[in-house]
């Protein structure tokens, strides 16, 4: 079979709206090549701007690694705060309470020494009444023993006349001597006992 004019012809004219059809999708390839290109283009944008925002978070991760690090350690420190402030709280407790026995011995100090003085009290009355017995009673007697030893001395010394005057005066001075010793010890015993 072998094709004529006329057949190429009419398969020519049938070909043509293909022909155009042909030339309107090589317009639309050619488009669609532009937009593909421009697309490249948007991608390789989009590659430079991921590459840039992964270099911007690889920042961002070492900086937040950074800042763990420095957190922890903030909490180290924290920690160790948290204990010296327990240690420090203990020291406290422990010197409060040494306040509170300081001061419960300085009540008790007190009211010992309130004691003592009331004692000091009694003893000054005592030490008084020891004093006005002695001016009254004790040296009046004595003035009256001394009298009369002297009356016997004076009579022993009509008798002996070699005894004199100034051996009734030591004899008097013994007296009042030894007297004197034993007040003076029983003062000394009731200061010691106040003490």
């Amino acid at each position: 079979m072998t094709l004529t004019q006329e057949d190429l012809q009419a398969i020519s004219q049938l070909l043509e709206p293909v022909n155009g059809n042909v030339q309107g999708i090589r317009e639309d390839v050619s488009g669609l090549k532009e937009d593909v290109n421009g697309l490249k283009e948007d991608v390789n944008g989009l590659k430079e701007d991921v590459n840039v925002l992964g270099k911007k978070m690889d920042v961002l991760e070492k900086k937040m690694d950074t800042l763990e690090a420095r957190v922890e350690i903030l909490e180290k420190r924290m920690d160790s705060f948290e204990v010296r402030m327990d240690v420090l709280e203990g020291k406290m407790d422990s010197l409060e309470k040494r306040m509170n026995v300081l001061e419960d011995r300085m009540d008790l100090f007190e009211t010992r020494m309130d004691a003592f003085r009331d004692r000091m009290d009694m003893l000054e009355q005592k030490m008084t009444l020891i004093s006005v017995s002695l001016e009254n009673e004790t040296n009046n007697n004595i003035r009256i023993l001394a009298e009369n030893h002297l009356n016997l001395v004076n009579k022993l010394n009509e008798a002996i006349p070699a005894v004199g005057k100034t051996t009734l005066y030591e004899v008097q001075v013994s007296v009042m001597q030894s007297k004197l010793d034993f007040l003076e010890k029983e003062v000394g015993e009731l200061k010691a006992k106040i003490a």
